[in-house]
């Protein structure tokens, strides 16, 4: 059986690494202005146990990718830039959870 590579998963969601959604950050809040969108974000795997993706994340539009990713990897959580990196990358997933402003992969979906 072949070994579950994340960053693949997420390719394969369409969530590359590093994922830019747009030049420009105003411009793609006013073209989305309901949408719930975390430039820069963070994704922790609770599986994992750290920081596995990273990149512009739009609650909005990528919420069935990122659930389908959970199904494929267990739980993951998004945090906000400031809380993932800056000597945050390394933190525990429990940690991590803590400051998430989202969670994928449980019956209920923190927001």
């Amino acid at each position: 059986m072949k070994k579950l590579i994340i960053e693949d998963v997420f390719k394969d969601s369409g969530l590359s690494m590093g994922r830019l959604l747009s030049y420009s950050k105003s411009a793609y809040c006013r073209e989305h202005p309901k949408n719930i969108v975390i430039f820069n974000s963070n994704v922790f795997s609770e599986k994992e146990n750290r920081k596995v993706w990273f990149g512009d994340i739009d609650l909005t539009e990528d919420r069935k990718a990122l659930s389908e990713i959970a199904k494929q990897i267990g739980k993951i959580c998004v945090l906000s830039e400031m809380n993932g990196r800056f000597g945050n990358e390394k933190l525990s997933y429990k940690q991590a959870e803590e400051k998430s402003l989202a969670i994928f992969g449980t019956k209920q979906t923190k927001e």
